[in-house]
């Protein structure tokens, strides 16, 4: 792999209006490769490494020169000042949050994801969640036979009337299933998993990775010059960023920070109200957990590396620019841009965590999520209702179902 920084040239044809030609050289493209110093390895221990190639296609299109509202001549090929830095395919957005999620998956390997402390200031919760159980049952097939044995005009009025309390339990249900039953069920598994560590009981050295990786969005809208003009085109992207760790640690299968967090600051964080919302957008719950994991397993820490790349190909289509006003239009202007760029370092101490950043990018479960809790605040159906006939001579009157369903409770 040897390094190089090379700029290559193309023709440029002009064509005079009074038919004459002329064809000169200009920069069209560049070829870039650069890397670390190479350190010959024992296939055992790591070593830090990294390269960076880059291939720049400049600015090619057709560019006209106007003398008052004639052309004067036309060139085809590389543009004037397309090789400017400016001029060039901007970087693609990257995910400042993508070395904590793969911190992750790596200490959820290392640590594991129990969290008793938290399954036990819930436990009044998790008790009435499964003595009520048999309610969800009985009052939705008793909404369905009352409203099933209504009269035509009056049933429908009715059920339309129903679909906000219907909204709102099955959202209700929803968070239920969500932060209910599916960690209580993970707990379950997770206290089963750890009971046989501890009952094998071995202290011994393993190897653990985590990753996380971005494919970078197909196109957005960027700003570059052309000829020294500010222009606002569209880039399209296609490639990924990735950031990998691999670590070993003497791991202690009778750990006490395998069932539960160490960190009352952790606790109380996560047993407060709505902070999981809030760690939709700014991972506070992530950053407290990794961070005490990266203390807690300090002194069991090996050695390890991190790895972190992108690699990417961009480019842009100006089909018209300028005006003949100015002096100079052009057309067909194409730019592209080729990078990989790829770095591994090695880690003395187990990775810390990031300041987490502000994320908006929330993925379907999380949508659901933010809906139901959203219906929580639609008034029940008897204050949005409360005396409204369903015809103009008979009063509105909700029926009456059994005491004991939970339905609208």
């Amino acid at each position: 792999m040897t390094p190089k920084d090379i700029v290559h040239d193309e023709f440029v044809q002009r064509d005079f209006a009074n038919g004459n030609h002329e064809a000169f050289l200009r920069n069209a493209w560049s070829d870039v490769l650069t890397h670390a110093p190479i350190v010959k390895g024992d296939f055992k221990t790591p070593n830090p490494w990294g390269y960076f190639v880059e291939t720049r296609y400049y600015q090619k299109g057709t560019a006209t020169v106007w003398l008052g509202d004639s052309p004067f001549w036309v060139d085809t090929g590389p543009i004037a000042n397309g090789n400017t830095d400016d001029a060039q395919v901007p970087e693609p957005d990257t995910d400042p949050n993508l070395f904590n999620k793969a911190l992750d998956r790596l200490y959820e390997q290392v640590r594991g994801g129990l969290d008793l402390a938290q399954d036990i200031i819930e436990m009044g919760q998790t008790r009435k969640m499964i003595r009520d159980v048999h309610h969800v049952e009985y009052g939705v097939s008793s909404l369905f036979n009352y409203v099933g044995n209504l009269p035509g005009f009056r049933g429908k009025r009715l059920v339309g009337k129903l679909l906000v309390d219907f909204s709102k339990t099955f959202a209700n249900k929803f968070l239920e299933v969500h932060f209910g039953w599916q960690p209580l069920i993970n707990d379950i598994f997770g206290c089963a998993d750890e009971s046989v560590r501890m009952v094998r009981n071995k202290i011994t050295k393993r190897n653990f990775s985590g990753s996380a990786s971005l494919n970078f969005p197909k196109e957005r809208s960027v700003k570059v010059k052309l000829n020294g003009e500010t222009q606002t085109v569209i880039a399209h992207y296609s490639g990924k960023q990735f950031v990998r760790f691999h670590c070993s640690f003497m791991t202690d299968d009778n750990n006490l920070a395998r069932w539960t967090s160490l960190n009352p600051l952790s606790i109380a964080y996560q047993v407060a109200p709505l902070s999981f919302v809030v760690d939709y957008f700014y991972n506070v719950g992530g950053y407290l957990r990794n961070l005490e994991t990266s203390l807690l397993y300090g002194p069991l820490f090996r050695g390890g590396y991190m790895d972190t790349g992108t690699f990417w190909v961009g480019g842009y289509t100006i089909p018209n620019a300028g005006t003949i006003a100015s002096g100079q239009t052009y057309s067909n202007v194409n730019c592209s841009r080729i990078v990989k760029r790829f770095s591994r370092g090695v880690l003395n101490s187990p990775p810390m965590p990031n300041l987490p950043r502000i994320e908006a990018n929330l993925g379907s479960t999380h949508l659901l999520v933010c809906a139901a809790l959203l219906t929580q605040f639609i008034a029940p159906v008897g204050k949005v209702f409360n005396g409204v006939p369903t015809n103009p001579r008979t009063p509105f009157k909700w029926p009456d179902f059994p005491a004991h369903s939970k339905l609208f409770g």
